[in-house]
């Protein structure tokens, strides 16, 4: 199986509208991969964060974990365009 790291994943993300260049927004329902491409850690950081309740696990379908970003960047006491916490027309250049 070959392997892609965070960022290759996160590059495929949607542009936010009016935000400054290269800035993408996360899906509804990211991967610990695409968040951990983002908060540039590990994605065994973000399972960890789920387990101990720092950050709040979204659906889990088998073995597949899913996140919410705007319920996790609220946890983390996070304000970034790519969570989706933050409207574009506020973002800077």
């Amino acid at each position: 199986m070959k392997r892609t790291c965070a960022a290759n994943r996160y590059s495929n993300h949607l542009p936010i509208p009016g935000a400054a260049e290269g800035v993408r927004v996360l899906p509804p329902l990211a991967t610990a991969e695409q968040l951990a491409g983002v908060l540039q850690i590990t994605p065994r950081t973000i399972h960890k964060w789920a387990a101990d309740g720092t950050i709040p696990t979204a659906v889990r379908c088998g073995k597949v974990v899913r996140f919410h970003p705007p319920s996790v960047a609220k946890a983390l006491g996070l304000d970034l365009p790519e969570f989706g916490t933050q409207p574009a027309s506020q973002t800077t250049p």
